[in-house]
């Protein structure tokens, strides 16, 4: 059996862990922007630049580094998922509140740079086809834990179908009186904490996904 054939079924699985948090935070994060910091579209895509130009960077410097020092791509895997668990964790600490901390952007950065790592590394490996397939799952997962916490918070709060009408238009929050918008914000900011400590479960599955691939003697690309 090639290196390649060897390597593509535990790597599938990896990136199938992948795809959840490259995929949804490409979505949740500029939707928090603009539900949790009051900030417009186009200031929140602004936001999110730490996380989508670490991503490539990470690419092309795993790519080098890994050709150079002729490092086994199962170890590139670890790193990289150790990367994106971090990253994630230390997003999920950021508060509700409408500033936005400059520790941020750095928690992007890792967690970008840990994503654009593997991207780059399973994209040779497996058929995209396994990663789109986990951001699918994985987007299914983080939505619904998502939506199940806002109805269970604000089910009392306001009738189900402006709940309804809310989740899938957070813009029409600014409807309702003042006092309720600070509630479905900070209620909304918690829905995407949770999303986000999901999206670094979903990292950590990459780690056990490449270590079956462990031997003495690590195949190298």
């Amino acid at each position: 059996m090639s290196s390649r054939a060897r390597l593509t079924k535990p790597f599938c699985r990896s990136a199938i862990f992948l795809g959840g948090p490259w995929f949804c935070s490409i979505f949740q994060l500029p939707q928090r922007f603009q539900i949790v910091n009051s900030l417009s579209p186009l200031q929140a895509g602004f936001r999110l630049i730490p996380f989508t130009l670490a991503a490539p960077i990470g690419s092309i410097v795993s790519a080098a580094l890994a050709k150079a020092a002729k490092i086994p791509p199962l170890y590139w895997v670890i790193f990289a998922s150790v990367l994106q668990v971090i990253g994630f964790s230390l997003l999920s600490t950021v508060s509700n509140s409408h500033d936005i901390p400059a520790a941020q952007y750095g928690y992007q950065v890792i967690a970008g740079f840990g994503c654009g790592i593997n991207i780059s590394l399973l994209l040779v490996m497996i058929p995209f086809r396994f990663r789109v397939m986990g951001g699918v799952i994985g987007l299914a997962i983080v939505t619904s834990a998502f939506n199940g916490l806002i109805k269970s918070r604000l089910g009392d709060l306001i009738s189900s179908s402006e709940l309804d009408a809310l989740l899938k238009s957070p813009e029409l929050m600014s409807s309702f009186p003042a006092d309720i918008q600070e509630t479905i914000r900070s209620t909304f900011g918690d829905g995407y904490t949770l999303q986000i400590k999901i999206l670094a479960g979903l990292a950590a599955g990459q780690i056990p996904s490449a270590m079956l691939m462990w031997e003495k003697e690590h195949i190298m690309i």
